[in-house]
């Protein structure tokens, strides 16, 4: 009964939950903004909150040993497509550019604990090819 009154109410209030689908957007970009600009020695403390700490863990793991942060290129979020705006876990596309490249991930963002809490990487090259 509960799950029947909460998909009534999504469908009848469209609005709340482009409400929430905007905060969310929002703060995956922000998840995306911090994470690509900063040092990985600062994630546990200013990714806080936006990730699972399963995402963060995977995150300081995957660039800590391989990034150079001294001279590493600042990073601009100029895509964030959502492919699927209904569920209660959200799920993204972002790409974020420097000016040496770009890098795509896929992102699952749980609208209840409002966090990132899945992340993948993708090779952009091959990522779009059967878009032809």
């Amino acid at each position: 009964k509960a799950n029947q009154v909460k998909s009534q109410t999504i469908v009848s209030s469209p609005k709340s939950r482009q409400e929430t689908v905007s905060n969310s957007t929002s703060r995956v970009n922000k998840f995306v903004q911090t994470f690509s600009n900063q040092p990985t020695s600062s994630y546990p403390d200013s990714l806080k909150g936006l990730a699972s700490q399963k995402v963060i863990n995977e995150l300081t793991q995957t660039f800590a040993p391989s990034v150079t942060f001294s001279d590493k290129a600042h990073y601009d979020v100029p895509l964030v497509g959502l492919k699927n705006a209904w569920g209660s876990d959200l799920e993204y596309l972002v790409i974020a550019k420097s000016d040496a490249q770009s890098v795509a991930y896929t992102m699952t963002y749980d609208t209840d604990e409002k966090q990132v809490t899945d992340m993948s990487r993708l090779t952009l090259k091959g990522a779009f090819d059967n878009e032809k």
